[in-house]
């Protein structure tokens, strides 16, 4: 999960450059997240309804991706399970219906449709005492289960390596001297399109400084952001 860090966190001495400092920091959350979505509907995974499950999970990319890493990680279990009871006849009927019900919940709450549907046929035939059925139909839900979470899977690698792009660990020297530049000649359509670019991250120091440029900008205060954004020895007190 990425996280806004405090200054009296970061290991740096009393004084630095304003500069340095405000252009530290990480993917925004809100921009994350629309990333990952996006990355999400496009995969177009067979028996994954992407656009619901995201629309249960309230659009949130990052949280979706957390559920779907969920799944992952703790549907291979149950899968085995239903392996082993499948084809033993020390289990009944019954452990076998509780064991697909569960994957039945835990697929249909990723909006993971196929195999969910599959477990509820197959808990419906335990119920019912349909062992044909079950005998049948439990390897090739076993064989599309794991081809399903195998493709979910590579997507989160992917999106895992796609999320790190978006990382920044370094300062961006060119953005501020681009926003020094619109404040000493006011001109508002650089420094809206700046900001705009700005607001894909959240910073690890002086979090607090791109909301105080919207603000002067709305003021109209220019001279007031190219003053404060000077390069310039700046002491920042951290509490002890």
């Amino acid at each position: 999960m990425i996280n806004r860090t405090i200054l009296a966190e970061s290991g740096y001495g009393e004084e630095a450059e304003l500069p340095t400092r405000f252009l530290q920091g990480y993917a925004g959350d809100e921009f994350l997240s629309k990333f990952l979505a996006e990355m999400i509907r496009s995969a177009k995974i067979e028996g994954l309804n992407a656009e619901k499950g995201l629309g249960c999970f309230g659009w949130d990319g990052k949280t979706y991706m957390d559920s779907l890493r969920a799944y992952v990680v703790h549907t291979p279990p149950l899968i085995e399970a239903a392996r082993m009871v499948g084809a033993s006849p020390e289990y009944t009927l019954a452990d076998y219906a509780a064991i697909v019900h569960r994957i039945k919940r835990v697929s249909y709450t990723i909006s993971a449709e196929g195999i969910g549907h599959m477990a509820e046929r197959l808990e419906h035939a335990a119920i019912a005492g349909k062992v044909d059925f079950i005998e049948h139909t439990n390897h090739w839900f076993i064989a599309a289960a794991e081809e399903f979470i195998a493709e979910l899977e590579d997507l989160l690698d992917s999106m895992e390596k796609q999320r790190q792009k978006h990382s920044r660990t370094s300062s961006d020297s060119a953005t501020l001297e681009t926003i020094l530049d619109a404040a000493g000649n006011n001109d508002m359509g650089v420094m809206d399109g700046v900001v705009k670019k700005l607001e894909q991250y959240c910073y690890q120091f002086e979090a607090d400084l791109l909301p105080w440029i919207k603000e002067q900008i709305e003021k109209g205060e220019f001279g007031e952001i190219k003053e404060w954004l000077t390069p310039q020895e700046t002491v920042l007190f951290v509490e002890a």
